[in-house]
């Protein structure tokens, strides 16, 4: 019991410091499917705060009988963004889990452009619009919390996943996000 009181303080320090979170709802934009043995990929755009588009992929290992878990694959600092998932996409597909990879701000598609090309590493892109962020009364944190709890609710609208079964996974700055997986409000 005490613990459970402190650990609902504790996350009401963590959401304060990152601030409001918003009713959520996410919208998705299918952009095509392709059809591999064992896997269905769906492309697509998420609706992220402030009006962004997440481009992000969706696996289904194909032919599981009923609903699936799913895992949500947040990418860490790479110019490939979710791309450089595909080793690990695929055993979690090849073992019946769903996946979803997002390139989170910085990464993958959603580089920086400076004269048409990604002029900066992804953990300095990182310091460029958080700095920003900061200045404007937000976080670059917040921002990416927003972003890996709309990939929850993406994952939760299709048919084929189990809602009740979505895990997470990352390293480098997706292990960020890991690491506060607990702390974020119920999706």
């Amino acid at each position: 019991a005490a613990w459970e009181a402190e650990r609902r303080r504790l996350r009401k320090v963590y959401q304060d410091a990152l601030g409001p979170f918003p009713a959520s709802q996410v919208e998705i934009i299918r952009r095509g499917t392709v059809a591999r043995p064992g896997v269905v990929m769906h492309k697509i755009l998420f609706s992220g705060p402030a009006g962004n588009w997440v481009p992000a992929n969706v696996y289904l290992p194909r032919g599981a009988k009923g609903r699936v878990p799913a895992i949500v694959a947040a990418c860490g600092h790479s110019a490939v963004g979710r791309m450089g998932y595909g080793s690990l996409i695929g055993v979690l597909v090849r073992n019946g889990y769903a996946v979803i990879g997002f390139d989170l701000i910085g990464m993958g598609e959603r580089h920086i452009p400076h004269h048409g090309v990604a002029a900066y590493a992804t953990s300095t892109e990182h310091d460029i619009v958080g700095d920003k962020m900061l200045l404007a009364g937000g976080t670059l944190g917040w921002f990416m919390v927003q972003e890996t709890m709309a990939a929850v609710s993406v994952l939760q609208m299709f048919p084929e996943i189990d809602p009740g079964r979505i895990g997470i996974t990352g390293s480098s700055g997706g292990g960020w996000p890991c690491s506060r997986w607990r702390k974020w409000p119920a999706r």
